[in-house]
């Protein structure tokens, strides 16, 4: 908790200067930041943005899963301090198990029973939901 990444700009924000910082494959705007107004619109919670050279500053950028053994046949992966994420173990390629947690800032573990066969590779990852999307139909 309390930790931060900060991406900068290496440039001072003159009056006509727009800079928007985006995020992901689908290029979500993270912020923007219009010099000439002196205004700023930040698009999540967890980013702020400094108004004279732009550099943007994400607070507890990438939550890392944990992996401890319970006992002899068991694995569990877990995550501290997390919001809108989906923890999952995979067995090389395949997925075994996930589950996922909400907006709230929990604790997030996923327990895993070992099977007996020799070479398996297991592996537990998180997935970071940035945006909160959604679509509707009206029938």
């Amino acid at each position: 908790m309390g930790e931060s990444l900060t991406l900068h700009t290496g440039v001072k924000i003159e009056k006509d200067d727009t800079i928007v910082w985006f995020s992901g494959p689908d290029n979500k705007v993270l912020a923007r930041l219009n010099g000439k107004a002196d205004r700023a619109w930040i698009h999540r919670s967890d980013v702020s943005l400094n108004k004279e050279n732009g550099s943007l500053t994400i607070q507890n950028p990438l939550p890392i899963p944990q992996i401890t053994r319970i006992s002899k046949y068991e694995l569990q992966c877990s995550v501290l301090n997390v919001s809108r994420v989906t923890l999952s173990w995979y067995n090389g390629t395949s997925l075994i198990s996930s589950t996922s947690a909400s907006d709230s800032h929990i604790d997030l573990s996923l327990p895993l029973e070992l099977e007996y066969e020799e070479n398996n590779i297991y592996s537990c990852h998180i997935e970071v939901h940035l945006f909160h999307t959604g679509d509707a139909l009206g029938v």
